[in-house]
C-alpha cells in the first residue's frame, strides 16, 4: 500500500502510476517514472481505489500472466526489484485520519526499506510544526511591512508640527481627543524613551516609537484576535454589536457607530487591525492585560471620563472645597424657610402638610428663619469637607487602584466624603432643628442649654440616624448624577452632535438630588425625632422609635416631609 498525496492508501503491484509520493520514491531509487499517470483512478465501492485499476491490470487478469513482476510464491522470498519491495500486507484497519497522513506516509516508506528523499523530510517537519513554510514566512514578512507602514502613518499623525518628533504636548492632545487620561501621555513618552540612547526628555523620534511598537506587537495582535474578527481581519458594525451583547452593554447602532468613529473608522464602516492597534498603542500595557479590551474600547468611546484630571493639584482641591462650601451655604440661607416647614412637619404627630404650613405663616418671617445661622454654617462646612475629600479620594484611588471601575471609585469617594462632612454637620443640625421646632428663642440659648443638660455628647445626639441618612443620600445622589450625565451626554452627542448645555447639567443635578432625597426621607424623619426630643431625656433606640412611628402613625409617617425635602435638595 502506497500513501498518495491526499492521505489515502492505494495498493500497487509493480510500478506505481498514480500516487505522487510513490512516484517520487521510484525516482529516488533509480526507477524510471515514465509510465506515471496523473489521471484519477476508479474507486471501489468502499471508497478505496480498485486493486485492479490501480495496478494497471484489467479485472480478472493475472498479473503473472501479463509479465508483471510479483512475489515468488514457491520459495517464499520477496522479489529483489524495488517495485516488488513496495508490496505490503493488506491492512485490516480503516483509512487513517487526515491529521496523521504525513507521518503514516513516511512510516510506510521506511517500512518498505526505501530512502526518504530530503524534500519529504522537510515536508513532514513542516506538517508537525517544526518550522514555517516559505509561504508562511512570506505572510509574516508582509504583516510586518503592513504594521511598519501603519505605525509610520500613526507617528506622522501624532507629530502635529511635522518636525520628526512627537512631544509630550502632542501626546496630551491625542489623549484628550481619544477621551483617555492625560497621564497616559506621560506613560507613553516614558516607555518610548527607554529605547533611546539618552532616556531623558519629553519627545521621541520615529526609531524610538518603532522599537516600542515592535515590543508590544504580539500583545496587541493577541488582544485584537480575542475579538470576533472576521475572516478578512476586520470588525464591522454587526460584529461590534455582537461584542456589546457579550459584554452585556446596549447593542445599539448608536453605540456601534460611536465605537467606529472613536477609531476613525466611521468612513470605511469597519475596524482594521491598524486602526485598533493605534488605540492600543496609547493605552499602557498593564491596562490592556488587566481589563477586557472590548470594555475598554466601549468605555473610551461612549462614556465621559469620571476621574479627576491627572494635573489636579492641592490648589485645585482647596478651591473646589471653598467653592462648594460657599454655594452650599448660600443656597441653604435662601431655602431655609422650606427646610423649616419640613422640620416642623416631621416633628409633629398627626398634622398634615397644609396645617403645618398654615402655622408657619402665622408665626411670621422671623420664626421661619429660626436656626438659619447654625444651618448655614453646618451646610457650608459639611459640603466643603464632602467635596474636598471626594476629590482627594478620587485622585488617590486613581494612583493606588487604577484598574477598579469608575462606579466603585465614585462610591468609595462619596462615602468617605459624606462620613466626614456629616460628622462636621451634626452639632449644627442639633441646634438648627431645635430652634426650628421652637424649643429655644435663639442660638446662644440653645448652645448653653444643651451644654448644661447633656454636655458635649448632646451636640451629637442622633448621629447614627444622621449618618444613616447622609451616607446613603450622598452616595445615591452622586451615582445617580454621574449615570444620568453619562446617558444624557451620549444621547446629546448622538442626536445633536454636541455636549450638554449648562442648564441641562444643573437640571440633572437637581433631578438626581431630588430622587435621592425622597428615597432617604425615612432616615430623615428618624433623625428629626431624635434631635428634637426633650433635653436631658434618654435617647430612644432607633429601632424602637421606628416601630412606634409605624404602629402609632402608620407607614406613611416615615415619608413626612418628602416633598419639601426633595424640593429643598433639588
Amino acid at each position: 500500500y502506497i500513501p498518495n498525496i491526499t492521505g489515502n492508501f492505494v495498493k500497487g503491484r509493480g510500478k506505481v502510476k498514480s500516487p505522487k509520493i510513490g512516484r517520487m520514491v521510484m525516482q529516488s531509487n533509480g526507477s524510471s517514472g515514465g509510465e506515471a499517470e496523473d489521471s484519477p483512478k476508479p474507486e471501489s465501492t468502499n471508497g478505496m481505489p480498485s486493486e485492479s485499476s490501480e495496478a494497471g491490470v484489467e479485472p480478472g487478469s493475472d498479473p503473472a500472466v501479463d509479465g508483471r513482476p510479483g512475489n515468488n510464491d514457491d520459495d517464499g522470498k520477496e522479489a529483489s526489484t524495488p517495485e516488488a519491495s513496495l508490496e505490503q500486507p493488506r491492512p485490516s484497519s480503516a483509512e487513517p485520519p487526515q491529521s496523521t497522513w504525513a507521518s503514516a506516509a513516511v512510516e510506510k516508506i521506511r517500512e518498505a526499506g526505501l530512502a526518504l528523499p530530503p524534500f519529504i523530510r522537510e515536508f513532514n517537519e513542516q506538517i508537525k510544526g517544526g518550522f514555517p513554510s516559505k509561504r508562511r514566512l512570506d505572510i509574516v514578512q508582509e504583516f510586518f511591512h503592513y504594521t511598519e507602514d501603519e505605525g509610520r502613518a500613526f507617528f506622522d499623525s501624532l507629530d502635529r508640527d511635522h518636525d520628526g518628533r512627537v512631544t509630550l504636548a502632542d501626546m496630551k492632545a491625542e489623549m484628550k481627543r481619544r477621551n483617555l487620561p492625560v497621564d497616559y501621555a506621560h506613560n507613553f513618552i516614558k516607555r518610548a524613551r527607554r529605547h533611546s540612547k539618552v532616556p531623558l526628555g519629553n519627545s521621541i523620534k520615529w526609531e524610538e516609537f518603532r522599537s516600542m511598537m515592535h515590543e508590544r506587537e504580539a500583545s496587541m495582535l493577541k488582544a485584537f484576535n480575542s475579538l470576533d474578527v472576521s475572516q478578512f481581519g476586520s470588525l464591522k458594525r454587526h460584529q461590534i454589536k455582537g461584542l456589546l451583547e457579550k459584554l452585556q452593554f446596549p447593542a445599539s447602532d448608536e453605540n456601534a457607530d460611536s465605537m467606529l468613529k472613536y477609531l476613525d473608522a466611521d468612513a470605511s464602516g469597519y475596524v482594521s487591525y491598524g486602526k485598533f492597534r493605534n488605540f492600543l498603542m496609547l493605552v499602557p500595557k498593564e491596562k490592556v492585560l488587566g481589563k477586557d479590551i472590548g470594555y475598554l474600547w466601549f468605555e473610551s468611546a461612549t462614556m465621559v471620563p469620571m476621574i479627576v484630571p491627572a494635573d489636579a493639584s492641592r490648589k485645585m482641591v482647596i478651591l473646589s472645597t471653598l467653592a462648594s462650601a460657599a454655594i452650599s451655604g448660600t443656597s441653604t440661607l435662601a431655602l431655609h424657610p422650606l427646610d423649616t416647614l419640613k422640620t416642623r412637619l416631621q416633628a409633629s404627630k398627626g398634622q398634615s402638610i397644609m396645617a403645618v404650613a398654615k402655622n408657619v405663616r402665622e408665626m411670621g418671617v422671623k420664626a421661619v428663619y429660626r436656626g438659619v445661622t447654625p444651618a448655614t454654617a453646618g451646610a457650608a462646612a459639611s459640603q466643603g469637607f464632602r467635596v474636598g475629600i471626594f476629590e482627594g479620594v478620587r485622585i488617590a484611588t486613581r494612583v493606588l487602584l487604577p484598574t477598579i471601575p469608575d462606579i466603585q471609585v465614585q462610591t468609595i469617594a462619596s462615602g468617605m466624603g459624606a462620613f466626614v462632612g456629616t460628622a462636621a454637620r451634626i452639632p449644627c443640625e442639633v441646634l438648627k432643628q431645635r430652634l426650628q421646632a421652637g424649643q429655644y428663642p435663639g442660638t446662644m440659648t440653645a448652645i448653653k442649654t444643651v451644654l448644661k443638660a447633656d454636655g458635649l455628647p448632646g451636640f451629637f445626639r442622633g448621629s447614627a440616624a444622621t449618618l444613616g441618612r447622609e451616607i446613603p443620600f450622598y452616595v445615591l445622589g452622586m451615582v445617580l448624577y454621574e449615570q444620568f450625565k453619562k446617558a444624557a451626554v451620549n444621547y446629546s452627542k448622538s442626536k445633536r452632535g454636541r455636549g450638554l448645555e449648562a442648564w441641562e447639567t444643573i437640571a440633572l443635578g437637581a433631578l438626581s438630588g431630588g430622587i435621592a432625597a425622597a428615597l432617604t426621607t425615612p432616615a430623615d424623619v428618624l433623625k428629626t425625632r431624635v434631635m428634637t426630643s426633650a433635653v436631658g431625656q434618654q435617647a430612644i433606640p432607633l429601632n424602637a422609635m421606628l416601630e412606634n412611628i409605624v404602629k402609632e402613625e402608620g407607614l406613611g409617617a416615615l415619608f413626612k416631609g418628602a416633598l419639601p425635602r426633595a424640593l429643598w435638595i433639588a
